[in-house]
């Protein structure tokens, strides 16, 4: 990232950190969000092969009506991987999530194309912290 870039994303988190507490929890969330977000970015094209890999071949007959559940794979598998977050507390955390926002055979997919991932992906795309970040 350039150092204008950086300048951009210090002074966008500074504005942020200066709102009031409700609309801001603290430096680690603003942080650990950041942190998948990037990741997602990243890593967005190796994780459509594997998601396109993981899941039911039904899900890819039905683009319009699965916008919700890739998202939330991207953004576990982001997790796991970049940020390293443990691996069951993400699965539980995006099954909870599908349960809430998706239709009733998408928390158990989820589950199972995570799992799947965990299994068959993660040793090859598990990344170390980067240094620098806290």
């Amino acid at each position: 990232m350039s150092l204008k870039g950086l300048e951009m994303v210090f002074c966008r988190e500074e504005e942020v950190l200066s709102a009031p507490p409700k609309l801001v929890y603290n430096k680690f969330v603003l942080r650990l969000t950041r942190d998948i977000l990037e990741a997602v970015v990243d890593k967005w094209d190796r994780h459509v092969h594997v998601i396109d890999k993981i899941t039911p071949p039904n899900w890819k007959n039905e683009p319009a009506s699965r916008i919700l559940e890739p998202c939330l794979l991207h953004l576990a598998m982001s997790e796991i991987t970049a940020v390293g977050t443990r691996y069951q507390i993400v699965i539980n955390e995006t099954v909870d999530l599908a349960k809430r926002f998706c239709d009733g055979t998408a928390p158990r997919i989820i589950n199972g194309s995570l799992r799947t991932f965990v299994k068959n992906y993660s040793e090859t795309e598990v990344a170390q912290p980067s240094e620098g970040k806290s």
